[in-house]
């Protein structure tokens, strides 16, 4: 419980990271706005599409879907401008935390790590869903700059697929395993449990969580 609360405090300071640093490097010599050069909700779409992207809608008023991939191996990512209009956020929601298993250090320590990248590409938990996000300052943005915007987006995202990916943890890579897809599913009882006991053989130890 102690690396589950220390997890969420640390993630819960990515958005405010990600916003934080995406407002340093709009104010460190970069252009002055240029009028009519901000997004909006209705000027979205043909910006993504003339990056070369077909966005979709979100499931949710204000938030477009975009898609990477495909084959049921691929990865999606939302887009939403904020409530003041000055960010276009990039977000993905990876994963939920597992209630019934240890959270692996080595993984948590991972995304933590990718947080002090320089993309500005963050890792925060929303609830008990672990999130990736990009602040994208909404002035003079044109399709060929937000298109790489996109790309180091889904780079990260596939690059840390080990750490977020629960699917992974304690376990071998699960091949083709994609963002918001569960774990393969088991049998409800191992066959292994089905066999009567055999009094002559020696118990095997049970693997435990993470090795």
């Amino acid at each position: 419980m102690v690396v589950r609360r220390v997890f969420a405090w640390v993630l819960a300071a990515g958005v405010a990271a990600v916003v934080g640093r995406a407002a340093v490097v709009a104010a460190d010599g970069q252009p002055a706005p240029v009028a009519g050069s901000t997004v909006t909700f209705e000027t979205l779409p043909a910006l993504l599409k003339a990056a070369g992207l077909e966005p979709r809608d979100g499931g949710a008023p204000g938030r477009l879907r975009i898609d990477r991939g495909g084959g049921g191996g691929g990865f999606y990512a939302f887009l939403a401008l904020s409530p003041n209009s000055q960010y276009v956020w990039i977000s993905s929601p990876l994963a939920d935390l597992p209630k019934e298993r240890p959270l692996p250090r080595a993984r948590l320590f991972e995304m933590l790590a990718a947080n002090a990248e320089d993309d500005g590409v963050h890792f925060a938990l929303v609830g008990d869903t672990i999130h990736l996000l990009r602040a994208v300052d909404n002035r003079g943005l044109v399709p060929a700059a937000f298109g790489r915007e996109v790309d180091t987006f889904f780079g990260v995202l596939v690059k840390t697929n080990r750490s977020w990916n629960v699917s992974r943890w304690g376990g071998a890579p699960v091949p083709g395993a994609a963002m918001g897809d569960a774990p393969p599913a088991g049998p409800e009882t191992p066959p292994e449990a089905t066999k009567p006991p055999e009094p002559a053989a020696p118990a095997v130890p049970a693997m435990t969580e993470g090795r």
